[in-house]
């Protein structure tokens, strides 16, 4: 905590002296930045990095520009900063890509200006299609009025494969709806039921219903994007792998990535390791894959962090747009926390609004030369 303080003070010292000569402050950190203030300044690949040595490091330096109010939120957020701010040293690239510290002060400012969930309204139990003889659901998430974005996240709840509804991601949902985004927490066959391949029969049910109905639903039908948690995270990332699917992204919560550990209560019986490797979503990433960012919690027992790092290398290495956000001290499901489902949701508008809505790109860093975005 005196890590964010001390430098909490520093941004403080430069407001106020910049203040005092009637200037706007600005403040340059490391970090990924998570509002319209921040303008990453540099996105540089296959650059050698002064602090690491390592060719294939990415950076992203965030310049910061706070106004009174911000200054005043960062201070009543430090709780969520102590929470955010720590890095693993047992994961580098992770440690030293994602999430630095002045994305997350903005961040934690910017949550308590976010759009209140009482303007969210949802209508529940639609029928989108047929799951094997039964009939699917979802549930919609309107945005509040007048911060529509006109995209749509398809939701995938956790649970093994074997259990779980959608009635539990209204919590997980919200942040990200206040946000401007149409959600669907949609229903899928568990495998108690039916066996792979089902569950992804189901998932492109789901993201053929939202295309046709895209009208009524007020969005965009290229703007489409799969989120999943846990065995939901599985359902995404491999659907997203789906040259039928054309999703614009993919967003993915402690992804379970190894099927083996699953195979048992997943896989039809008599499914041989190819199979098995098959329904892995990482066999399925390839260039053209969407937009990808992973949120995982660092004590995660269930799903260990480091499918997520394996994960990410895979995304990099078929040149996918990606990102790994860790959190330091939270075990697997963290999102269930509110202030942590509050900051993903910052991290995906963020990501989504790069990525897909208002896509750019960074000029490499130049030291002494003109810096921007373009």
């Amino acid at each position: 905590m005196g890590r964010v303080r001390g430098i909490l003070d520093r941004y403080e010292w430069d407001y106020s002296d910049n203040a005092q000569r009637g200037n706007t402050p600005n403040v340059t950190r490391a970090g990924t930045g998570v509002s319209a203030g921040i303008q990453c300044i540099r996105h540089e690949e296959d650059n050698r990095a002064a602090d690491c040595g390592d060719p294939k490091e990415e950076h992203i330096h965030s310049q910061i520009k706070f106004g009174p109010s911000d200054r005043i939120a960062i201070f009543r957020s430090l709780r969520t900063l102590d929470i955010i701010q720590a890095m693993s040293d047992n994961l580098p690239i992770v440690r030293r890509t994602f999430l630095g510290i002045g994305g997350a002060a903005v961040l934690a400012a910017q949550t308590g200006n976010t759009p209140g969930a009482s303007g969210v309204k949802v209508e529940k139990n639609v029928v989108v299609g047929k799951g094997g003889d039964a009939d699917l659901h979802c549930d919609i998430y309107r945005p509040p009025v007048g911060t529509e974005k006109r995209m749509a996240l398809v939701h995938f709840h956790g649970g093994g494969f074997a259990r779980g509804s959608k009635e539990t991601l209204a919590n997980k949902v919200t942040p990200i709806t206040a946000r401007g985004y149409v959600s669907i927490a949609a229903q899928y066959r568990l495998s108690g039921t039916a066996k792979w391949p089902a569950q992804i029969e189901d998932a492109k049910t789901h993201i053929r219903w939202v295309r046709a109905n895209a009208s009524s639903l007020g969005i965009d039908p290229q703007h489409i994007a799969i989120v999943g948690y846990s065995a939901g995270g599985h359902i995404a990332l491999f659907t997203a792998g789906q040259a039928d699917t054309q999703l614009a992204a993919c967003i993915a919560f402690y992804p379970q990535t190894d099927v083996r550990v699953v195979a048992q209560a997943l896989m039809p019986a008599g499914s041989d390791d190819v199979a098995i490797n098959d329904a892995s979503p990482i066999a399925h990433i390839k260039a053209g894959y969407p937009p990808t960012v992973i949120f995982h919690g660092l004590v995660d027992v269930t799903i260990p962090p480091e499918n997520s790092q394996r994960l990410l290398q895979t995304l990099r290495d078929a040149k996918v747009p990606s990102e790994l956000h860790t959190f330091a001290g939270v075990p697997h499901e963290f999102d269930m926390h509110p202030e942590f489902a509050e900051n993903c949701a910052g991290l995906t508008d963020f990501f989504l609004e790069r990525q897909v809505l208002h896509p750019r790109t960074y000029p490499p860093f130049a030291p002494g030369g003109g810096r921007g975005r373009v």
